[in-house]
């Protein structure tokens, strides 16, 4: 990973990423357009992020990775709370350091969503662990911003090859949700 890019570059691989994810990102968001209260919505949602947040989590880190918050356990919380049991493990893997900060990239991505989710949902009787700790990006978002801007124009692809298959562990991982219920 070479020197990351100066301020007037700043977000230019954001943007690539962006945009290469674009139609996935949109079919994903597609899903929960309606929000989470319709039966059995909060519930698959909760089973396709914990299938898909877990198939990240137990994926080997490269050195280059930040500190990531785990988050798998407050999914689990948050289904034992609602009486469902987990989904079967999907799998995954990263060919390169950039493959993982590109799934990374869409994990903490989610944050940005899981913050919107989390205000429609208070004041519901609903287990919240997760969306209450997961929906703060903050600090976390700008740092996996600021981190791609340290990968080459070489490696773009393999950022966006790690961004799509995160995207397509979550979209089977919600399809298999929607299935179960």
């Amino acid at each position: 990973m070479p020197a990351c890019r100066a301020t007037a570059a700043l977000h230019a691989i954001h943007a690539q990423l962006r945009t290469r994810t674009a139609a996935v990102h949109a079919a994903l968001d597609a899903r929960f357009r309606d929000g989470l209260l319709g039966p059995g919505r909060y519930a698959a949602y909760l089973l396709g992020m914990h299938r898909t947040v877990t198939a990240f989590e137990s994926t080997p880190a490269p050195p280059t990775a930040p500190d990531t918050p785990a988050r798998s356990g407050l999914l689990q919380a948050d289904l034992d709370a609602l009486g469902l049991a987990p989904l079967a493990p999907a799998p995954l893997a990263f060919a390169s350091a950039a493959h993982w900060h590109g799934a990374h990239y869409v994990i903490e991505g989610s944050a940005l969503g899981a913050g919107m989710l989390l205000a429609t949902l208070r004041g519901h009787a609903l287990p919240l662990a997760f969306l209450q700790s997961h929906g703060h990006p903050g600090a976390r978002w700008r740092a996996v911003l600021a981190g791609l801007e340290c990968f080459s124009d070489t490696e773009v692809p393999a950022l966006c090859e790690g961004a799509l298959s995160m995207f397509a562990v979550a979209e089977d991982s919600f399809a298999r949700a929607d299935r179960r219920l």
